[in-house]
């Protein structure tokens, strides 16, 4: 698994049997990563990808790769099983031996640093209970990372050595299997979320206490959340557009119009217009575009 520290990436694990039948049993962890892939929410086929990786047997007939369920690997070798009591076995014999550095399971979890997680071997062989306790193992990887493929890479090892060249393959591997997968069914790409800068709320507050005071001594801040600046801004536009090239100067009654408004903004009448008053005045605006528009449609 991520951790261990006898796992081989080139090879995959040898036959311990010449003939092992893959019936049903080659099915067993491709069913249960789906489903935790769904549950979890982890990327189609991600899980997959890495239970082939971990524990993928070949199967001749077929001309494909399956993860197998009763797979251990030990002492840099790995071998495949034909039942689950065997694999268990086979686990106890490497124990006695004092060897505790072992993978087990569809997903390789690792018994040394991750064994206290079941019951016991059987329970750590158990598919539905092995790919859930990756799964969860998968996620808390990708929390800290918020990188999918860097999660997948890190599922083997932290260290970039390792960890790169097995990235590399799950990535081929879950490639692969989208691509065989049904043409009607929607995958998902691999996702790279980008971790949101920090807030430094001290810095932001001293920032704005700054501002703020910058304003007041400059007596830019009035009453009514309009501040000052605003009162300088008419005349700005109007020079603006009085120079720029293609652009005619504002007509007198417009000019008229904003000079207006903005001593109304100063005195407050604005803010305090009776509605009956905004709404006789809205009208006679409305009326007088619509006079307007009905000219200019005439004279074009």
């Amino acid at each position: 698994m991520g951790i261990a520290a006898a796992a081989l990436f080139a090879a995959g694990p040898a036959l311990a049997a010449s003939v092992q039948p893959f019936d049903d049993t080659r099915k067993l962890c491709a069913g249960q990563t789906a489903r935790l892939e769904r549950l979890e929410g982890i990327p189609r086929h991600l899980l997959s990808a890495i239970s082939v990786a971990e524990s993928g047997r070949w199967d001749e007939a077929r001309q494909a790769t399956f993860a197998w369920p009763w797979t251990v690997t030990a002492e840099g070798e790995g071998r495949f099983f034909a039942t689950k009591a065997e694999a268990v076995d086979h686990v106890r014999a490497l124990r006695a031996r004092d060897v505790r550095n072992i993978d087990v399971g569809c997903m390789q979890v690792n018994l040394y640093y991750h064994g206290g997680a079941f019951a016991g071997l059987e329970e750590a062989f158990d598919p539905p209970t092995n790919v859930a306790y990756a799964a969860r193992y998968l996620k808390g990887l990708f929390d800290a990372a918020r990188s999918w493929t860097q999660a997948a890479a890190d599922y083997h090892s932290t260290t970039p050595e390792r960890n790169r060249p097995y990235k590399l393959k799950v990535v081929r591997l879950w490639n692969q299997i989208r691509r065989d997968a049904a043409p009607g069914d929607q995958r998902a790409r691999p996702v790279r979320i980008a971790r949101p800068p920090a807030i430094d709320f001290e810095r932001t507050a001293a920032l704005n206490a700054r501002l703020r005071a910058a304003r007041a001594a400059a007596g830019t801040a009035v009453p009514g959340k309009v501040p000052g600046i605003r009162r300088d801004q008419p005349d700005a536009w109007r020079q603006v557009r009085a120079w720029r090239p293609g652009y005619a100067r504002p007509s007198t009654a417009r000019r008229v119009a904003a000079d207006t408004v903005r001593t109304q903004w100063r005195t407050g009448r604005r803010a305090m217009e009776p509605a009956a008053a905004f709404t006789a005045r809205r009208r006679a605006q409305l009326e007088s575009w619509r006079r307007t528009m009905v000219w200019r449609r005439g004279s074009s």
